[in-house]
C-alpha cells in the first residue's frame, strides 16, 4: 500500500478506488464514516451542545407548557361537541426551584455531551488531516475553490469528498490538471463574483 507521505489521489481517476477504499478505512476506525460518506443522507453539521441558564431553561419550559396546552386544545376541538367536557387548563409556569432543579438536572448530560462533542470534532479532525496529507496539492486547491464556489464548505469532509469525487472520478482520463482548471475555474469564480484570471502576459 502506498505511503500516505506522498499524494495518493491526483487527476488520474484510476487512483480514486483506492484512496477512497483507504479514506473509508480511516474514517470507518475513528467512527465518523456517516460524517464522511459522499453518498450520506442529511445534514452532517458538528453543532455543539448549549449548556442553557436557569432563564433559558425557564423560557424551554414555558414553551414546552403552551405547546403542550395548544395540543391538548386542539384534541378537545376535535372531538364531538357533546363529548368534549371541559376545555382543558393550562399548567402553571414552573416555580423558581423547579427551574433550578431542572437546570442541575442537565449539568450532566451537558458534561457527556460536551465530551462526546469534542471526541468527534477531534476524530473528524484527523480524518481531515489524512485527506490533506493523501491528495495532491493542485487538486485540493482547486477542490477547495470549487467547494465555497458549490456552498459546500459547511459540509466539512463530507463536501470534501463529494467535490474531490466530482473533480477526479469520472471522465478525467487523459486530461491534465491544468487543462481541467481551465475549463471549470471560470464558472465557480463567477459564482463566487469575483473577476476570472488572465493568462494574457503580453504588455
Amino acid at each position: 500500500m502506498p505511503s500516505t507521505n506522498d499524494p495518493i489521489l491526483k487527476y488520474d481517476p484510476a487512483t480514486w478506488p483506492l484512496w477512497f477504499v483507504m479514506l473509508s478505512y480511516e474514517a470507518k476506525t475513528r467512527d465518523v464514516w456517516e460524517d464522511t460518506d459522499p453518498d450520506a443522507p442529511g445534514s452532517n453539521e458538528i453543532i455543539k451542545p448549549v449548556l442553557l441558564t436557569p432563564n433559558d431553561m425557564l423560557v424551554k419550559r414555558r414553551d414546552e407548557i403552551s405547546k403542550e396546552y395548544q395540543e391538548r386544545c386542539a384534541i378537545w376541538e376535535a372531538l364531538p361537541e357533546a363529548t368534549r367536557g371541559d376545555k382543558p387548563s393550562r399548567a402553571a409556569d414552573p416555580t423558581y426551584y423547579e427551574i433550578i432543579e431542572l437546570t442541575g438536572a442537565q449539568n450532566e448530560q451537558f458534561v457527556w455531551l460536551l465530551r462526546a462533542w469534542d471526541s468527534g470534532v477531534t476524530r473528524r479532525g484527523e480524518v481531515t488531516e489524512w485527506i490533506y496529507k493523501t491528495v495532491e496539492s493542485k487538486l485540493m486547491g482547486l477542490a477547495l475553490i470549487k467547494m465555497e464556489a458549490d456552498g459546500l464548505i459547511s459540509n466539512g469532509n463530507r463536501g470534501l469528498v463529494q467535490t474531490l469525487r466530482a473533480l477526479v472520478a469520472p471522465g478525467t482520463q487523459g486530461v491534465t490538471p491544468k487543462e481541467h482548471a481551465e475549463a471549470i475555474l471560470p464558472e465557480m469564480y463567477r459564482k463566487l463574483g469575483l473577476d476570472v484570471p488572465s493568462d494574457d502576459t503580453s504588455t
